[in-house]
C-alpha cells in the first residue's frame, strides 16, 4: 500500500486513477466529513512514493492525463483543465450529467453521459458539439447513457453505454436492505451500445444488441496487438457477478477469459499483447451488488486464459477498484475506500 487516507473525522472516496508514465500519476475523488464534502485530486511525481493533495470545486468523477503537464478533470458540474501538472485546475466548461472524459491531445476530446449524450471538442474543452451517431440507437434517451471512453494510439476508439428499461418488479428499497427478495430478481436483457471509430473520432459507427448485464469497461492491449479485455457486470441474481472476455477487435471474435462466483471484477489492464492484470472485489455473500466492502483480489495472466491470484495487502478492502497499468513492472490500483496500492516484484 502506497497511500491510505486514515482520518478519524472524514473519509476519502476515490473515483478514478490514472498513471501516464511510471512516475506521473493522479487520482481524484472527494472527502466527506460531518460538515461538508470537498473535491480533491491526488498527485504523484515519483511513482506513488509521495502524494500531494489539491482541492478542487465540485466533485470529481473522471480524470484523464494527456502528458506530464496537461490533464482534464470531469466533475458533477463541469470540466476542468490543468497545464500545471495538476497543481492548479481551471474550469473551462460547465455541464452536468456526464460520466466519462477522454482527450486525444490538448485540443481534441470527448465526454459521454446520460440521455444519449456524447460531445466532442476541437478547442481544448471551451466549445462542444454533439456526436450525431450517439443518438441513433433505438432507445429512449431517458433510459440510455454512455459510461466509458477509450482510444488506441492508432486512432481506434470506443465508447460504451446502454439502455436499461424500468422493471415492473423493481424494489422500493436497495437490494442489500432486502437480500432475500433481491435474490429472486433475475437479470434481464439490456440494450448494450458501442460507438466505435478508426480515425480518432472524426467518424463513428454504432452497434447495439440486447445482452444480459452491462458492458462496463474495455481495455486495449498496447502496441500493435488487436486484443482487448471487456468487462461485463451484472446487477441482479446471475451465475457470476461479472465476466471478462478477450476480444479480437479486428476479427470481432470474443472468448470468455475470467468468471468466478466470488469475484466482482471492476477493472483490467494489459502489460503486453495477452499479458494482463484483473482487479476485483471479493463478493460478500451471494448478492450481485453489495454496499459492504470486500477484500481486493488481484489476478495476473500471461495468456488471458490461466489466471493466478496475487498476494494483496490485508488492509485493502473496498467496494470498487480502479486499475492503471503502465507496463509489467509498474501498475497501481485504487480503492474507493481511499487506498492506493502498487505492484511489487
Amino acid at each position: 500500500m502506497q497511500y491510505f487516507y486514515d482520518e478519524n473525522d472524514s473519509e476519502l472516496t476515490i473515483t478514478d486513477l490514472e498513471f501516464k508514465t511510471a512516475k506521473h500519476g493522479a487520482a481524484c475523488g472527494f472527502i466527506t466529513s460531518s460538515k461538508r464534502r470537498q473535491g480533491v485530486v491526488l498527485l504523484t511525481r515519483d511513482g506513488g512514493v509521495t502524494w500531494q493533495q489539491v482541492t478542487v470545486s465540485d466533485f470529481p468523477i473522471d480524470i484523464h492525463l494527456v502528458d506530464d503537464s496537461l490533464g482534464f478533470l470531469l466533475t458533477d458540474k463541469g470540466i476542468y483543465r490543468t497545464e500545471e501538472r495538476g497543481l492548479e485546475w481551471k474550469k473551462v466548461k460547465g455541464m452536468s450529467g456526464m460520466n466519462a472524459i477522454y482527450f486525444i491531445d490538448g485540443q481534441r476530446g470527448f465526454v459521454a453521459g446520460m440521455k444519449k449524450q456524447v460531445l466532442a471538442t476541437e478547442d481544448g474543452g471551451k466549445n462542444w458539439t454533439a456526436v450525431p451517431e450517439a443518438a441513433k440507437p433505438a432507445a429512449k434517451p431517458e433510459i440510455t447513457s454512455y459510461n466509458w471512453i477509450t482510444f488506441r494510439q492508432d486512432g481506434k476508439g470506443i465508447i460504451l453505454g446502454g439502455a436499461t428499461p424500468p422493471r415492473p418488479d423493481a424494489m422500493r428499497v436497495p437490494n442489500w436492505a432486502d437480500p432475500e427478495t433481491a435474490m429472486r430478481h433475475r437479470e434481464w436483457p439490456k440494450l448494450s451500445i458501442a460507438l466505435d471509430t478508426l480515425d480518432y473520432g472524426k467518424t463513428w459507427h454504432h452497434d447495439a444488441a440486447p445482452v444480459f448485464g452491462r458492458m462496463a469497461r474495455l481495455r486495449f492491449a498496447p502496441g500493435d496487438s488487436s486484443y482487448a479485455l471487456s468487462i461485463l457486470r451484472y446487477d441482479y441474481a446471475f451465475q457470476y457477478p461479472s465476466e471478462v472476455h478477450l476480444v479480437n477487435w479486428r476479427t470481432g471474435k470474443s472468448n470468455p477469459a475470467f468468471a468466478r462466483k466470488d469475484s466482482f471484477v471492476t477493472d483490467a489492464g494489459f502489460t503486453a499483447a495477452k499479458s494482463a492484470f484483473l482487479a476485483s472485489i471479493e463478493r460478500p455473500g451471494t448478492m450481485a451488488q453489495s454496499p459492504l466492502p470486500g477484500k481486493l483480489r488481484m489476478h495476473g495472466s500471461g495468456d488471458c486464459s490461466l489466471w493466478q491470484e496475487m498476494p494483496v495487502d490485508y488492509r485493502a478492502v473496498g467496494t470498487f477498484a480502479t486499475l492503471s497499468v503502465v507496463d509489467a513492472g509498474h501498475a497501481w490500483v485504487a480503492l474507493d475506500s481511499g487506498m492506493i496500492l502498487h505492484l511489487t516484484r
